[in-house]
């Protein structure tokens, strides 16, 4: 992520997956993370707290929902051509989800059991 905005926030969402459809937002609660001050690099979110459990296939969302005045450039990175990934995306939280083949956002989701 390389971001020059003073702060930016995100809600992280959960979301079911079935038959390559995504469902229901699995989560509870909210989950927004807060970075204070110009960030480059990979952003650590420890979602151990939120007791987030599943037994399915998911997809993990990093919505973005807030920024400071000051600042004018986001970038979450793509990686591509990523045979076998899929990326999920839509513009605006109330229109309809695209799907990208051979597609991946710089995520890393960790399992713990």
């Amino acid at each position: 992520m390389t971001s020059n905005f003073d702060t930016v926030q995100f809600r992280i969402n959960v979301y079911s997956l079935k038959k390559g459809e995504i469902g229901d937002n699995l989560l509870k609660d909210n989950i927004i993370v807060t970075l204070v001050g110009k960030k480059k690099g990979w952003v650590e979110v420890d979602l151990l707290p939120y007791d987030v459990r599943v037994d399915q296939s998911v997809v993990v969302s990093a919505e973005w929902v807030n920024a400071s005045k000051r600042g004018n450039y986001l970038a979450l990175p793509i990686g591509m051509p990523r045979p076998g990934n899929k990326h999920f995306y839509k513009f605006g939280s109330q229109n309809r989800w695209k799907i990208f083949n051979m597609m991946s956002a710089a995520m890393l989701l960790q399992i713990r059991q």
